[in-house]
């Protein structure tokens, strides 16, 4: 079965069921139907609510997907099926967006804000912009040059004062209040010059340390040091 047709196979499933997901990120493939993919469209990343994820696991399930071995988050789970030779994969999170099992992103915001393109659900403005800034500084240390030409989009369509909350929530309002504006003037690098500093403000908030530090013993338990 072609990749395309099998991933709009599962997605009208999951809708038909009444499966609360949302795609993050990478899926332009799927609205111009490419057969050829960059690196980051060949998984399927997805947010999936708590409440559909035993739902969710059954339409893997049905669809003769493999759930890889865990690793060490708790929040992150991975399926893959080989399709003439090619693997096709879903990396979900339950419940929310997170980065090391830390949710900056809930699913009430980011299922409850979602939008309709084509056959599948993506998220809103405000929340594509909070994830890819986020993202790119707590997860990649850098910004893609991909998500840089979105970023530069979509911060004159956001509504500012929302994600000034979103970002103020997960940073701080000085933060929050400089990267819109460095994002405003095209100065990415200028973001990351002090991403240390953003990682431990992300960290201080809503006491994320409890949840950081015993993620760290299961990775080294993972890593079998």
């Amino acid at each position: 079965m072609e990749r395309i047709t099998l991933i709009k196979e599962v997605l009208q499933e999951l809708e038909r069921q009444k499966v609360e997901y949302c795609i993050l990120r990478n899926y332009d493939f799927l609205l111009e139907h490419r057969t050829i993919l960059a690196v980051s469209e060949r998984s399927i990343d997805v947010v999936v609510s708590r409440r559909d994820f035993a739902a969710f696991e059954k339409i893997m399930d049905d669809f003769f997907f493999s759930k890889r071995k865990p690793q060490f988050s708790l929040v992150h789970h991975a399926y893959f099926r080989i399709e003439e030779l090619n693997p096709i994969s879903f990396d979900v999170q339950v419940g929310g967006v997170h980065w090391n099992d830390m949710c900056y992103l809930d699913e009430k915001e980011i299922l409850g804000n979602r939008l309709k393109r084509s056959f599948f659900y993506v998220s809103s403005d405000n929340d594509m912009f909070v994830m890819l800034l986020v993202h790119s500084i707590l997860g990649k240390r850098y910004f893609k040059p991909e998500y840089e030409e979105i970023l530069r989009t979509l911060v004159h369509k956001i509504d500012r004062e929302s994600v000034l909350g979103q970002l103020t929530d997960i940073f701080n309002v000085q933060i929050a209040l400089e990267s819109i504006k460095l994002i405003e003037e095209n100065a990415f690098d200028v973001i990351m010059e002090d991403k240390y500093t953003k990682i431990f403000f992300f960290l201080s908030r809503k006491g994320r340390w409890r949840t950081f530090l015993p993620l760290i013993f299961r990775w080294i338990r993972w890593k079998r040091f």
